[in-house]
């Protein structure tokens, strides 16, 4: 890679080096630096990549900065000088030397300082060559990285022979190596992410949606949303001055809610229309302000996920409040939509399935007891959302002729909680009881309660007990036994 721009020792002293170069140029030799740099955010990476695949008009590079530590500790003398004489072979596997320009009345600023030197210069780097360090980028730059490691097809060649035409600006901090050189990159760092402001900030997006400078279509290119109309709607049909229960949320922060709601739209399958989504605002003001949780919240994101689940289903709106509540994702200060939304999805898209090993003492016993656990189920899904379901129904046979042993042992394996009731110790359940104990399953042991107690090994064990003529304490026991494998193995408060 060669690097020509114009060099100046600025920033109390510091020399900078500015210039153009192709992406997968500065990709290639730039790493990021763990030591200040945070882990790469995949979402934002897809969105960078997505952005960059589109045909948009208001395509731009900002500055890509980076840090150059110099092993060499003439490097920075060399540069420093008036000028430089031929090549300058570095330590570093750097070919450093000086550009002419032809015509030697060109000012390269309109500044004039005894402190600075401004000249054009020229950096080659070998393969072996000291990398860059990303102070600024980072994310843009692995997008290229992950566009340049898509599949060779047809579509995705065009975007890659995209990318490496693409040049940019840059902007390279230069300093001798030390902790002192680390140091300060890392203090640039963090003043820029600290001190950035967001495109999706209240301020920019407000400015974006209520000066109709921007038409649907340039819109659409900007957020890259499909539906922008959509969200114009939202914008001139909600007055954010109707829901009171919301007004200190809204003040400050009534555009980015609008823009996450229709974010998460975006992204879903579900595209609920204006009158949905209308209704659904209204619906969250009036519960919001019934929530005692909420009442000091004043996180915008926590409000546009329940406008968002309200939209598109009732069901899922009233399943997320309690599970909002029961993890008091409203008091993490700092947590996003995708974040809300991914937690709850992975959390109520756990399966759990249920398999019941027990005597046979009659048909009506077994019908009985299928009927216990299927109420217990069904409330529990009713209840938090949860995918819990039973592995077959319990001794019910229909249709074609199976196997029974090969039965129950499948469905012993795909169980996740196998409950075992033990009563009159039969050596069929004690068999399935082992098998599923080996397979690691979470195994429940039950017992009718004036049955005569274990005889093997597991007699140590704990187990539940219940009343042989009264099946509420059955119903009980399972849903209790449930409940508690359920907060303490699969992510789920209940």
């Amino acid at each position: 890679m060669k690097l020509t721009g114009i060099i100046e020792n600025v920033f109390n002293g510091r020399l900078i080096f500015r210039g153009y170069a192709t992406l997968v140029d500065l990709v290639e030799f730039s790493q990021s630096n763990d030591n200040y740099q945070r882990k790469a955010d995949s979402t934002r990476i897809k969105q960078i990549a997505t952005f960059m695949n589109g045909e948009n008009l208001y395509e731009f590079f900002t500055e890509l900065l980076f840090g150059l530590e110099f092993v060499d500790t003439k490097a920075v003398w060399h540069i420093n000088q008036k000028h430089i004489s031929g090549t300058v072979k570095l330590s570093d596997n750097i070919k450093l030397s000086e550009v002419r320009l032809k015509n030697t009345n060109i000012q390269l600023n309109s500044y004039e300082s005894d402190n600075t030197i401004q000249k054009i210069i020229s950096l080659e780097f070998d393969n072996n060559a000291t990398k860059l360090s990303r102070i600024d980028g980072n994310h843009r730059l692995t997008a290229v990285e992950d566009i340049l490691k898509l599949e060779d097809t047809e579509e995705n060649n065009i975007f890659k022979e995209k990318i490496k035409s693409t040049v940019v600006p840059f902007s390279i901090l230069m300093h001798t190596k030390s902790d002192d050189s680390e140091n300060y990159e890392a203090a640039i760092f963090y003043l820029i992410n600290s001190n950035a402001v967001p495109l999706t900030c209240e301020q920019n997006l407000k400015a974006l949606f209520t000066t109709n400078r921007f038409s649907q279509t340039e819109l659409s290119l900007i957020f890259n949303f499909k539906n922008t109309a959509l969200l114009l709607d939202v914008l001139n049909t909600i007055k954010k001055e109707t829901y009171s229960s919301l007004k200190n949320i809204f003040d400050t922060s009534f555009f980015t809610c609008v823009y996450k709601i229709i974010s998460l739209i975006e992204n879903g399958k579900d595209k609920p229309d204006i009158n949905r989504i209308a209704a659904s605002f209204q619906q969250v003001a009036n519960d919001w302000g019934n929530m005692e949780e909420f009442k000091d919240c004043l996180n915008v994101n926590i409000v546009a996920v329940l406008i968002y689940y309200h939209s598109i289903s009732v069901e899922r709106y009233n399943q997320i409040i309690p599970w909002l509540k029961r993890n008091r994702i409203y008091q993490i200060e700092d947590i996003n939509v995708d974040s809300i939304v991914n937690l709850y999805e992975k959390a109520m898209n756990s399966k759990v399935k249920v398999f019941v090993a027990m005597p046979y003492f009659s048909s009506e016993i077994v019908r009985s007891t299928n009927d216990i656990y299927s109420r217990v189920l069904t409330k529990i899904h009713k209840q938090y959302g949860i995918d819990i379901s039973m592995n077959g129904e319990i001794m019910t046979y229909e249709g074609s002729t199976v196997n029974i042993v090969n039965d129950v042992f499948e469905r012993i394996e795909n169980c996740d909680i196998c409950f075992c009731d033990i009563t009159d110790n039969n050596p069929n359940v004690t068999y399935e009881m082992g098998w599923a104990r080996a397979l690691k399953k979470h195994v429940v042991i039950l017992k009718e309660e004036s049955a005569e107690g274990p005889k093997s090994d597991y007699k140590l064990d704990n187990y539940s007990t219940y009343k042989k003529d009264a099946h509420l304490t059955l119903e009980e026991a399972v849903e209790k036994n449930i409940i508690a494998i359920l907060k303490k193995n699969y992510s789920i408060t209940v």
